[in-house]
Formats: structure tokens, C-alpha cells, sequence
């Protein structure tokens, strides 16, 4: 039996340069990458700042960041995701086939759950695996 194995690297980037002093605020952490194959049910754990939390004003923008948007890749073409479970304490949503996008209000735990169905370049077929983000939300940044 020969399984393909595919790396989905998952990151969050809102990492904010701000004032003369340079300092750097985290608003999202995720931590490494998970590796998938088809028929996989992997899990990983995501810290975020509440959109309540005091965010700075960065330069060109209008409004302060909300929520966190964590990317994806896979070896192949993603074809679609589907939630399995959606957030009970926040809000989600894929803004596109290679992002998730999360943001809450309320401190606390929070789970999703979702599907990726991808086109396998490997192995020219049709996989897909399940993810479960496990979500730590807090009121202040890193």
C-alpha cells in the first residue's frame, strides 16, 4: 500500500510593526505544519487575539485588524473545504479555497473542524482529510 503524503503548511500572519520603538504585536499563532495524506484526520492548535483586544492603527489602513486569516497549501490543486464543525464561540469562514479565516469577541476554547478535498499531483487522484483546529482566544497580544 503506498500512501502520497502531502504538506499542508498552515501559518498565521498578522504579525504588526508599530511606533518609533519598533515593537512587534502577534494577533494570531499557529504553530508548525501538519502533514496530510488521504484519509488523514490531523488536529492542531491555534492561539488568537479577541477582535475586543486593543490592536494598533496601521499606517494605509482605515480600521485596526479583526480576525486572523491562516493559509494553506497543498501538493495539488485544492478543490474544495467543507465545514464538519463549525466555531461555537466565534465566526469562520474560507474567503477562498486556500485560507480560513477566524475571529471572536469572547475569550475562551473554540474547535473547527472542516474537510479539504484536493487533486492528488502525486498520485493523480482525487484525497481528502480532516482537520480539527483546536482555538485558544485571549484578550491581549503576543
Amino acid at each position: 500500500m503506498t500512501i502520497s503524503k502531502t504538506i499542508l503548511a498552515i501559518s498565521a500572519f498578522t504579525f504588526l510593526l508599530i511606533g518609533p520603538s519598533q515593537a512587534l504585536e502577534t494577533y494570531c499563532r499557529a504553530g508548525g505544519s501538519i502533514k496530510l495524506y488521504d484519509g488523514a484526520n490531523e488536529s492542531a492548535t491555534w492561539s488568537v487575539t479577541t477582535t475586543g483586544a486593543r490592536r494598533v492603527q496601521v499606517l494605509g489602513r482605515q480600521k485596526p485588524t479583526r480576525g486572523c486569516l491562516f493559509g494553506f497549501q497543498a501538493t495539488g490543486k485544492i478543490i474544495k473545504n467543507e465545514f464538519i464543525q463549525r466555531p461555537t464561540l466565534g465566526r469562520s469562514r474560507f474567503p477562498n479555497k486556500f485560507s480560513l479565516y477566524y475571529e471572536t469577541d469572547r475569550v475562551g476554547n473554540d474547535q473547527v473542524s472542516y474537510k479539504i478535498t484536493w487533486e492528488d499531483w502525486t498520485s493523480n487522484k482525487i484525497a481528502s482529510a480532516i482537520i480539527r483546529l483546536n482555538i485558544q482566544a485571549i484578550d491581549h497580544p503576543y
